[in-house]
């Protein structure tokens, strides 16, 4: 029984990194297209009338002018996490264990940064009554906003169960 500790909790993270790289390529598939419309709906209606850009809006204007970038990058983080863990359930050693590692700090790195980008994008858009176009894009944007939250921490707990049992899959 002892001995099959090691295989379980190998599985067991092999799988949950699996759902987090489904999760990213999901993201790049529906948040970040409703995030950019939502983004050029406040360009248009409320920052580009007033001919004041706040500095929060910074990052999805650079987003806007590339539509394709941001959604690709999550895309390959996603896919990333996907191999990582099939290799690591199917005990790819020591360079899977390092792989796993490397593809959860970019994972972490990304929904960081989206997080925090969302958080003021989802506020903006929050009080659009219904019946207004947008109001869909906008309740998918908050609901997206407290998912990449709580899959960062989910994210930042497997990063510190995989480094704590570095040694123990070799």
């Amino acid at each position: 029984m002892l001995s099959d500790q090691p295989r379980t909790t190998r599985t067991v993270l092999g799988i949950g990194t699996i759902i987090h790289g489904a999760f990213l390529i999901g993201v790049s598939v529906v948040t970040l297209p409703a995030a950019l419309r939502v983004a050029e709906i406040l360009y248009a209606e409320d920052f580009d009338r007033a001919g004041i850009v706040p500095q929060w809006f910074g990052p999805w204007h650079l987003a806007m002018s590339h539509p394709n970038v941001l959604p690709v990058v999550f895309l390959v983080v996603g896919a990333a996490l996907v191999v990582a863990g099939v290799l690591f359930t199917k005990g790819g050693g020591l360079r899977a264990h390092q792989w796993l590692e490397g593809a959860l700090l970019s994972a972490m790195a990304c929904c960081l940064i989206l997080a925090v980008a969302l958080t003021p994008l989802s506020n903006m858009g929050g009080d659009w009554t219904r019946g207004v176009p947008a109001y869909d894009l906008s309740r998918t944007v908050i609901a997206s906003t407290v998912a990449v939250w709580v899959d960062l921490v989910l994210l930042v707990a497997t990063a510190v169960i995989v480094k704590r049992t570095r040694g123990q899959f070799a």
